[in-house]
């Protein structure tokens, strides 16, 4: 699974040199042995590995199926209770990260870069929905509008710092004074703290609406920045017209995606 934030803090793995046969097969194809070498943004995927004899918080690092590394022994000490929590859910955690690999020769130097999340960013701190669910692609920074109206429900998660939230979109039809409009409506708890802009209601309802056709409840990761005076609700959801069309034929097929 995804951090359910964006992962913004960069981390290196260690151990990189001593699996140079992994990077081989990573960068296969790839012309690596130039002088700059190559490099990919690809998902690592980060596991459990407390059977390791020389650290029992050890967390392996994986690109591309290929072990290339691990987090440091202070970076395991921290991040293997959440590593282990989702193994024993059988999941693991995916960030973003960059691989760097160089062929020269004699060896193959290579660097892996995560980008992790707060530690707190992991899971929402509310429930995600009891009703049939999915949760979209994250994407980039969406910004909820009328916010200031809902403090009411905004407060209890107003801490004065980046608060991880799940929120479910809804296409809804509002009555103005003098015409009928269509807008998403963000919901937190199953209460309403605000509205998309037009402008983001059209690039997200065509999603909302394919979801809502498989009787699916459309959840978003959220944040939720302020204090109890101003609270803004920030979303993290891919426009539908960027989303991936293996996600739309799988959430056709199997009425959940890849990444609820």
């Amino acid at each position: 699974m995804e951090p359910w934030l964006p992962g913004y803090t960069s981390v290196e793995v260690v151990g990189e040199a001593y699996r140079p046969d992994a990077f081989r097969r990573i960068f296969s194809g790839a012309a690596f042995n130039s002088d700059g070498g190559a490099e990919e943004y690809v998902p690592a995927v980060l596991s459990d590995d407390s059977a390791n004899p020389h650290d029992g918080n050890a967390v392996a690092v994986w690109v591309k199926e290929q072990h290339v590394g691990y987090l440091d022994r202070d970076k395991a000490r921290t991040w293997h209770p959440v590593v282990s929590d989702l193994a024993g859910r059988n999941q693991s955690m995916v960030v973003d990260a960059r691989a760097w690999a160089r062929d020269a020769g004699d060896r193959v130097h290579a660097r892996v870069t995560l980008y992790m999340p707060p530690r707190d960013g992991v899971w929402p701190v509310n429930s995600l929905p009891t009703e049939p669910y999915v949760v979209l692609p994250r994407g980039g920074q969406i910004q909820v509008t009328q916010e200031d109206r809902h403090m009411d429900v905004l407060t209890a998660y107003a801490r004065g710092r980046d608060v991880p939230v799940a929120v479910t979109l809804h296409a809804v039809t509002e009555q103005r004074p003098r015409s009928t409009v269509s807008v998403v409506e963000v919901r937190l708890d199953g209460q309403r703290v605000g509205l998309l802009s037009p402008t983001q209601t059209a690039n997200l309802q065509p999603l909302i609406e394919r979801v809502a056709g498989r009787g699916l409840q459309s959840v978003a990761r959220a944040l939720v920045r302020g204090n109890e005076l101003k609270a803004d609700v920030i979303l993290f959801v891919t426009k539908a017209q960027d989303v991936d069309p293996v996600w739309l034929r799988f959430l056709d097929t199997q009425g959940q995606s890849p990444t609820s």
